[in-house]
């Protein structure tokens, strides 16, 4: 088995997200932004010559390590549906290592449904990979628990953080960083319950990338702490 080169790595810094799972292509665009968190990538993910069986390295099943072989044949029979199981249109490829890791999940979660919180569980969904908690995927895959903001509270924003929000943004000034932010209620320019990969904090502006829309966004630092619920992610020096 080979080791994903970086090349494909920087794909999926923006890689499109088509199924119900911003939690999982948003955390895997975040580790593609930091230096651990592409050697993190590079050293869970695998696939053979031709690229017909992908391996998926989890370093925190629980307490355990484990490995998720996958096939081009599973990663195929994942096909985007309406809740009537019609097709639907892809408006643009789906990236191969994302798909590998989303097959990987599928059988994590049906060997143990509670690996997802109940409440995620209980949201209607295509496959068993869509919805759950950024912080458990995060865990799971790196073996690091993250750095985790009001992501488990019933407050539907950032505001009684900002202290401490504002020392995660003063920290992240140097751009190498692996966070998401997540979203409950929907406003104007954000989708609500969606997460977003950080791409940079510069000056009083935070820099997102939006992997459902793939486009950037920039917000000022109060708007972020009024319209997002929690942030979650590692700094570089926390991944190894």
């Amino acid at each position: 088995m080979t080791k994903i080169p970086f090349i494909e790595i920087d794909k999926l810094k923006i890689a499109p997200q088509h199924f119900s799972d911003c939690y999982l292509v948003s955390s895997v665009g975040a580790l593609a932004r930091s230096k651990n968190g592409r050697k993190t990538l590079r050293n869970n993910i695998r696939y053979n010559q031709n690229k017909q069986y992908y391996e998926i390295h989890f370093l925190d099943w629980k307490k355990q390590k484990k490995d998720i072989f996958v096939s081009q044949k599973e990663m195929s029979n994942i096909v985007l549906t309406d809740k009537f199981a019609n097709p639907l249109k892809l408006t643009s490829p789906h990236n191969p290592i994302i798909q590998a890791i989303e097959c990987s999940m599928n059988k994590l979660i049906k060997s143990c449904p509670s690996v997802k919180p109940l409440f995620c569980r209980l949201a209607s969904s295509v496959e068993p990979f869509e919805y759950n908690i950024s912080s458990n995927f995060m865990k799971m895959f790196t073996g690091v628990k993250p750095i985790s903001i009001n992501e488990k509270t019933l407050r539907k924003n950032l505001t009684h953080h900002k202290e401490s929000v504002l020392e995660l943004f003063d920290r992240m000034k140097d751009n190498n960083f692996s966070f998401i932010a997540g979203t409950s209620k929907g406003t104007r320019k954000f989708c609500a319950w969606h997460c977003y990969s950080i791409e940079k904090v510069d000056g009083s502006n935070v820099f997102l990338y939006d992997h459902r829309k793939q486009t950037s966004i920039n917000v000022k630092y109060d708007e972020f702490i009024k319209s997002f619920k929690y942030i979650t992610g590692y700094f570089n020096d926390m991944l190894k």
